[in-house]
């Protein structure tokens, strides 16, 4: 028996859009996702102000250099290696017990389409973008029954 496929379409204006910012609270923190401790204080505070509710995680941060791939040092490749890969990790990391207690939770990793096609001179950025995409199709993989979805989303 062949498999129906469906079609949704919605339709947002932008008097809709203004309607939801309006309604929504937005709460910024300062960290360096660089490093996991870091991805931890700010799902400890995210626990503290929301009684250890999360249901949506977002990953999108990114720092790049423009430098060739034959003259980039490993000392070049490490803070994009560390921002654009482990904070991604570490922030999945340390919200995936909020996430699977939600029942319904989603992550999304913000890539860039250059993790497919590459530049000259982005090499440090496009590979980790890259990398991005087999974290979270492994993330997919191996934990579909506790969340909802696990996307990536392309720059």
């Amino acid at each position: 028996m062949p498999r129906r496929l469906e079609a949704k379409i919605a339709v947002i204006t932008v008097e809709s859009i203004k309607r939801d910012v309006q309604r929504a609270e937005i709460i910024g923190f300062r960290a360096d996702l660089g490093t996991e401790s870091e991805a931890q204080r700010v799902i400890d505070m995210i626990t503290a102000m929301f009684d250890g509710r999360l249901d949506v995680l977002v990953n999108n941060v990114a720092i790049r250099n423009y430098d060739p791939l034959a003259e980039t040092t490993w000392s070049t490749w490490e803070p994009v290696v560390q921002i654009n890969m482990f904070s991604f990790v570490s922030m999945v990391r340390a919200a995936l017990p909020l996430l699977r207690k939600s029942g319904k939770a989603s992550v999304m990793n913000v890539s860039s389409v250059n993790a497919v096609y590459g530049r000259k001179g982005m090499g440090a950025y496009d590979a980790m973008k890259a990398a991005v995409l087999a974290f979270t199709r492994t993330l997919a993989l191996e934990v579909p029954a506790t969340l909802g979805q696990c996307s990536t989303q392309t720059d």
